[in-house]
């Protein structure tokens, strides 16, 4: 064996590793071409839009839109775990953009109850991806009522009405205030004002507000004695009060004592005389 040949081997060697490494670094080259454009083009995830962020606990509250599901995906809600797709107005899809921009309908707590105080949360979930959308809300207290029980009579119900405040609501909050006949269930809306800073809503109350004006009844219309409810609720009726009683009636006019039952007349004893001597 020659000195030449013992010299040429070692580069033969390397010639030969050589196309090795090149091989690999293509590859590797053209998976990451491959996986960027991939990337960039990835389907955001789903994302949903509450009607409020907030409800008490009877309170009702939906889905307002959504995006980022399957074209015409087949839609599943849950609250806290349980499936309330049956409380919603079908069919439930996404529309051929995979969104959709209006409500399917209102959701509330079924616990007795109603939904306990704290976080709560709403998924919606697609059936062709199984991908999910997530949106949080927070059961506050019930807004009260002062006073909670109050007696009127008619002309008083017509006339001035009643003066009543409910606690509780989101300062700035738009709050309606309602009165209905708990026996026939017909009423209306006496007020629509204003919470104030500490989250009070303040409003008189009256026959003409809630039911002549809401219903366009005639001047004949009157009001009969009963019971009546009046509450509250705030613009995107998530938030709903505690009711208070209302009774109307005329005035107990307080009937006279009667007169005395004279006592009877003592019955004289009479006993034969007795004669001595």
């Amino acid at each position: 064996m020659s000195i030449d040949q013992i010299a040429v081997r070692p580069s033969v060697s390397r010639r030969r590793r050589r196309p090795l490494l090149f091989v690999t670094a293509g590859l590797v080259a053209a998976v990451l071409s491959v996986g960027g454009p991939l990337a960039a083009n990835a389907a955001p995830a789903p994302t949903i839009t509450l009607s409020a962020t907030t409800a008490s606990p009877y309170g009702q509250f939906t889905a307002t839109s959504g995006t980022g599901f399957s074209a015409g995906a087949p839609l599943t809600f849950l609250l806290d775990g349980t499936n309330v797709s049956n409380q919603l107005v079908g069919p439930l899809q996404a529309d051929a953009t995979g969104s959709f921009s209006a409500p399917f309908g209102w959701l509330h707590f079924t616990t007795p109850g109603g939904g306990s105080l704290g976080k709560h949360t709403l998924l919606v979930t697609d059936g062709v991806t199984h991908l999910s959308a997530s949106a949080d809300i927070t059961v506050v207290a019930t807004p009260t009522p002062a006073p909670t029980q109050a007696r009127l009579t008619v002309s008083q119900i017509t006339g001035p009405g009643l003066k009543v405040t409910f606690s509780g609501f989101t300062p700035g909050d738009s709050v309606d205030v309602g009165m209905y006949n708990r026996d026939s269930g017909f009423g209306g809306t006496c007020a629509t004002v204003t919470a104030d800073v500490g989250g009070v809503a303040t409003a008189i109350c009256n026959w003409n507000a809630a039911y002549v004006t809401h219903f366009k009844l005639g001047n004949g219309t009157a009001p009969g004695p009963g019971v009546y409810g009046l509450g509250a609720n705030n613009a995107t009726y998530s938030i709903y009060s505690a009711e208070m009683t209302v009774t109307v009636g005329d005035p107990i006019v307080a009937k006279p004592a009667a007169p005395a039952t004279p006592a009877a007349p003592a019955t004289p004893v009479r006993s034969p005389a007795t004669f001595t001597g």
